[in-house]
Order: C-alpha cells, then structure tokens, then sequence
C-alpha cells in the first residue's frame, strides 16, 4: 500500500543517504580515475525509491478483517524505532494487542520496557527455533516489573499458532503487532 511505501522511505532515510552517498563518491572517482561519467535519471531514481517495500518492517496487513502490523523488529534501537513510528502513525490513538518472541541472544529485557508504551495487552510466544527464548522465562521477567504496568494483562502462550489466534480472537477494534525475533 501507499503507507507501506511510505514508511520505508521513511524507516530507511539513513540508507537511502548512504547509498546515494556511494553513488555520488563512484560517480566522482570514475570522473577523476577515468574521466568517464555516468548520469542518474532522477525520474527513474524516484520511482525506484517510491515503489520500494520493506516487507516485515510496519508492515500492515488485512487478515481476517483485522488489522495486523508485523515488525521485525529484533534489537531495543529498532523497537524503539518502531514504537515511534507507531506513536506517529494512524494507530497512535488506539494501543494494539501485541504478540512477542524473542531469540534467547537478543536484548529482549530492554525491549520489554518499550512495550507497554503502544500496548495494553501482550502475548509471549516462541518461535520453532533451537534460540528462541521460552515464553515463560520473558513473561517471568517481565513481571517483576508489573507493579509499573499493572493496567497491563499479559499472558504466555508458548504455542505460536495458538498465540497468533488467542490475539485475532481480542478486541477486534485494535490493531495487532506481530513483532520480536
């Protein structure tokens, strides 16, 4: 969708920059090295950056008349990255239900904290992963600080499928986010 495209422009400004960068340096080192040139159509180039998708990152789906956000989200700087987004976006005046997994490597404790920014109801799951991390030890942790977000229900469903449908079966006003590992 338009919003899609939207927000990869917007989720990948840094590259976008890095790589124009690149072309800009080759561009100038064919010229001194060389003195060949090459142009960019600049038409060209913006329709490449405008059709460009990033599935997997604020991607928004239909699924069963729901609202479903996936995000890969998978280190506390893109969580956070996405929590912003997500507080900027349409969804901002409306929490989701959040579906969580986490691989038992990454710094899934820190992005735990994040959460409870854009949510008010959260599903720990697993991945079919030799690394994933059991749904009840994230669970665990994150209730040693309930007392900070006692208003927040959470529950451990180490099935996936099971989580997946427990959440499309929640409040059906809400988005839901598909996010972690």
């Amino acid at each position: 969708t338009e919003k899609n495209k939207f927000n990869f422009a917007k989720l990948n400004l840094i590259n976008l920059k890095t790589s124009l960068f690149a072309i800009e340096h080759i561009q100038k080192e064919l010229k001194e090295k060389t003195n060949k040139s090459f142009a960019l159509n600049s038409s060209i180039l913006n329709k490449a950056i405008t059709n460009t998708e990033w599935p997997g990152r604020f991607d928004i789906r239909k699924i069963a008349g729901r609202t479903v956000i996936f995000d890969a989200s998978h280190n506390p700087e893109g969580f956070q990255y996405f929590v912003n987004e997500y507080l900027e976006s349409p969804f901002a005046k409306s929490k989701c239900i959040l579906v969580f997994a986490s691989l038992s490597d990454k710094d899934w404790k820190t992005t735990l904290l994040l959460l409870p920014k854009i949510t008010d109801s959260i599903i720990f799951t697993e991945i079919s992963s030799h690394r994933s991390e059991q749904s009840e030890k994230i669970s665990s942790y994150f209730e040693l600080f309930k007392s900070d977000f006692d208003h927040l229900p959470c529950i451990s469903i180490k099935n996936l499928d099971l989580a997946l449908e427990t959440a499309m079966n929640q409040k059906q006003d809400q988005p839901i986010v598909i996010t972690g590992s």
